[in-house]
Parts: C-alpha cells; sequence; structure tokens
C-alpha cells in the first residue's frame, strides 16, 4: 500500500480547537500517524512501535492515543487506526464521502486500545 504525498486537512472543523484539549506528547503521536497515513486514511502502525519511535512509555501512549480517540481524531480499523476524514485526510476530493461512510460504520464495532491487542 503507498503512502501519499500529500495530507490534506480541513480547518473549518474545529481542528485546532482541539489543541488545548491535548498534550505534547498526544500531539507528537498525531503527527505521528499522519506521517504514516496511507490512502483511505490508515495507519496501521503499531502502538507498540508508535510509543518505542517516540521515547514514549507504552501504558502512557495507550492512555494518550485513548485520549485522541475519544477526541474523535480516529477509531481503531482492523490492525491500525483510520483518521477522521473530517479533520485531515489522503488522496482525491472524489474519495472523500467514501472514507466518510468508511469511517462512520467504524463508530458502531469499535473497541477500546490498549497495547495488548494493538
Amino acid at each position: 500500500m503507498d503512502t501519499p504525498h500529500y495530507v490534506m486537512m480541513k480547518i473549518e472543523n474545529g481542528i485546532f480547537d482541539f489543541l488545548t484539549e491535548v498534550n505534547r506528547s498526544e500531539i507528537r503521536i498525531l503527527k505521528y500517524l499522519l506521517e504514516h497515513m496511507h490512502y483511505g486514511n490508515v495507519c496501521y502502525d503499531r502502538q507498540i512501535d508508535i510509543a518505542d519511535t517516540l521515547d514514549l512509555d507504552r501504558p502512557y501512549t495507550s492512555r494518550c492515543m485513548t485520549h485522541l480517540r475519544n477526541l474523535e481524531i480516529f477509531k481503531k480499523y482492523r490492525h491500525g487506526v483510520m483518521i477522521n476524514p473530517e479533520y485531515f485526510f489522503a488522496g482525491s476530493l472524489e474519495d472523500k464521502p467514501k472514507l466518510h461512510a468508511m469511517y462512520n460504520k467504524l463508530g458502531k464495532q469499535e473497541e477500546s486500545i490498549d497495547a495488548e491487542d494493538y
């Protein structure tokens, strides 16, 4: 799967509002997820690898990712996470409605994220 050459961000829907609710580590994790996001808005990197790459404690990384998930920045998706296409998306504008539909379906089957099963 190819990594996109660009990531588009929509600022009208309050993406910057969440910045007052996150800490520096959570911003670093989001930056990591965006840098490793594939077409389809999915990052398949494991939470353990994210923690190790960013030199963060694994349980702390789990708490940070849960907080980002609770802010609806992403949802758990198969063996990775899907970034909310309302805020960020990779690919063409024609694909955005499909990404929204797929992201919205995830909310019905989402599981909690922790280091053991992620």
